[in-house]
């Protein structure tokens, strides 16, 4: 659930009508509560549903899609990608790009609810401009969030992985996961100028999200 700064209203980002499936998720936000942005003039993307693995449809309209899906229980995932296009000397160093893929398992029994999707939550010590120091173990605090009609079971499984050369390797960063939060200690001394990060997490009801964050932050 987002809940609109000014207004005090909330807005569900996807949800399930019958047998469609519909999504309309802001491009990005901040650390500060109701601090969320719709995308702009610099901003690319996609949305694609898929249910047991067959694609149901991809929109070249970042963030937003309506799929038919299947009355019986089936396997969906819904695959959000947003690029920040660099264009006449403007510069969005980090992010440029993020991936997020949500899996859980639906049917017409949950008509008429939002999606029970996990959010993950970073917080990391950085500049003002994004960038962190060129230390070993370099904590990076993850949490999960789900709006207010879905409340996320213990954490059963995290994986988080880091690239140096914008995703083309990855290499998996060591992680300690108490249930409730997943810390990743992130070497980077082993970076040039950014860090990529890659995360996958799984709560105790089966619900999972896989994040890709292109240029997560830059290096000092």
């Amino acid at each position: 659930m987002l809940r609109d700064q000014t207004t005090g209203l909330t807005r569900v980002p996807a949800g399930r009508v019958g047998n469609t499936v519909w999504s309309n998720f802001p491009g990005w936000t901040d650390t500060q509560a109701g601090h969320f942005s719709m995308q702009g003039f610099l901003d690319l993307g996609s949305t694609e549903l898929l249910a047991d693995g067959v694609s149901l449809g991809e929109y070249g309209w970042f963030g937003q899609g309506f799929w038919d899906v299947p009355a019986e229980a089936s396997e969906l995932e819904l695959v959000y990608k947003l690029h920040h296009w660099q264009r006449n000397g403007y510069v969005w160093e980090s992010p440029t790009d993020a991936e997020t893929r949500w899996r859980w398992q639906s049917s017409s029994a949950d008509a008429g609810k939002p999606l029970p999707l996990l959010f993950p939550d970073y917080d990391l010590s950085v500049d003002a401009n994004d960038r962190a120091p060129r230390v070993a173990n370099y904590p990076i605090t993850v949490t999960v969030a789900a709006g207010e009609w879905y409340r996320p079971g213990k954490l059963t499984s995290a994986r988080v992985q880091a690239s140096y050369d914008d995703g083309a390797t990855w290499v998996d960063v060591p992680v300690k996961n108490d249930g409730r939060k997943v810390v990743a200690a992130v070497d980077n001394t082993a970076a040039g100028d950014f860090v990529s990060l890659k995360l996958e997490l799984t709560d105790a009801n089966g619900k999972s999200v896989t994040q890709t964050l292109r240029r997560f932050y830059g290096i000092r």
